[in-house]
């Protein structure tokens, strides 16, 4: 009997073993299997990484573009400001100029008037002049001076 119970152990042993063997490989396994879940949750991560790290880059690009472009805008806007203060000031340089001519030219129209009154009002009261007349005959046409028709001159 006492055979059948070392051969009854042996075997209880044995399974035993076998039990620890399988639950050794079974741990393995889940561990293998955990370790590729990990890997690829690990690989999965890397990549939404590499997504998120590349959209930073564009939004930081994007960024200092429009930062380049406020300050060009800026810039422009500033530029456009000194021209158009430089156009009004032109403008209204040119409209003071165009007054003064206008003020000029009245001036120089009055002033015309005025001496051609004052000539009309101081000309001495002259003969009419009656240029010569052309005969029908052929003798030659005399020709007169001023000092001839206006003797004062």
């Amino acid at each position: 009997m006492s055979n059948t119970r070392d051969g009854q152990v042996r075997d209880l042993d044995d399974v035993a073993r076998e039990m620890r063997q399988n639950e050794l490989e079974n741990q393995d396994r889940d561990f293998s299997w955990r370790k590729q879940d990990q890997q690829r949750d690990h690989q999965e991560y890397q990549r939404q990484l590499e997504e998120v790290q590349q959209q930073i880059h564009e939004l930081e690009q994007r960024l200092h573009r429009l930062r380049t472009l406020q300050i060009e805008n800026q810039s422009n806007k500033q530029r456009d400001n000194q021209h158009k203060r430089k156009l009004l000031e032109e403008d209204q340089r040119l409209d003071f100029q165009q007054h003064q001519v206008r003020v000029q030219l009245q001036a120089i129209k009055d002033l015309r008037e005025l001496d051609e009154r004052q000539a009309v009002e101081q000309q001495p009261e002259t003969p009419a002049y009656f240029p010569p007349q052309v005969s029908d005959d052929d003798e030659p046409v005399s020709e007169y001076t001023c000092s001839q028709v206006f003797p004062s001159w």
